[in-house]
């Protein structure tokens, strides 16, 4: 449970650290990230509350609904961010991909011993690891590199290529570790967990230094 208490922190001081800088960003796509934090917060108290109080299936179930919302939201990001409708095509369609998988996932494999969607969430990973990796092969080749430090959306990338990457064989194998390694899992978690301080101390970082142009 530390690893979720300490998880949920990080995520409290990036929202509040976004509250704090609102009036930078009221006018700008950048204060909805705000509002996404905020909701991540209460969802993630919501969570605990059912792990304290055992509701496995609820959580299981919950969390489903929640990582879409989360998806959902940082490809509509990229999304709205993105200068070229033959690109913003290409995103539509990744996300696209992924609800299909996230849809098949709720249908055909909600039963009481799963404990992670791993595969939907997995595949919704990669796809999501495509739009970032393709604004940092964008930005690299040209001067827009140079102002890296004030674009907001540099650093939400940058820390959601850290946490993905580094992530990414622990959810896709969650529930194999938990069942059959779990001293492996209880170490892998650990390590997930911070990259989650990470990728969040990326958002705060982007949030005091980043300035209001909507641009990628």
């Amino acid at each position: 449970m530390i690893e979720i208490y300490v998880s949920d922190f990080a995520e409290l001081i990036a929202a509040i650290v976004g509250v704090l800088h609102w009036k930078k960003y009221r006018h700008e796509i950048w204060r909805n990230f705000t509002f996404f934090l905020v909701a991540i917060v209460i969802c993630e108290a919501i969570g605990i509350y059912s792990i304290v109080r055992n509701y496995r299936e609820f959580n299981s179930l919950f969390y489903h609904f929640v990582v879409l919302f989360e998806f959902s939201f940082y490809f509509w990001l990229f999304f709205k961010l993105q200068a070229l409708w033959k690109q913003k095509k290409i995103i539509l369609f990744l996300f696209g991909l992924y609800f299909v998988s996230w849809i098949f996932e709720l249908i055909s494999l909600y039963t009481k011993d799963i404990r992670f969607y791993s595969d939907s969430y997995t595949f919704g990973n990669l796809l999501l690891l495509v739009c970032i990796i393709s604004y940092f092969l964008r930005i690299l080749a040209t001067e827009q590199i140079l102002g890296y430090k004030q674009d907001m959306l540099f650093w939400v990338s940058l820390g959601l290529l850290i946490y993905f990457l580094g992530s990414f064989p622990f959810y896709g194998l969650h529930d194999l570790l938990w069942s059959k390694y779990t001293s492996i899992f209880l170490y892998y978690r650990r390590f997930v967990t911070f990259l989650d301080i990470l990728m969040y101390a990326m958002f705060s970082i982007g949030f005091i230094w980043g300035k209001t142009s909507t641009k990628s």
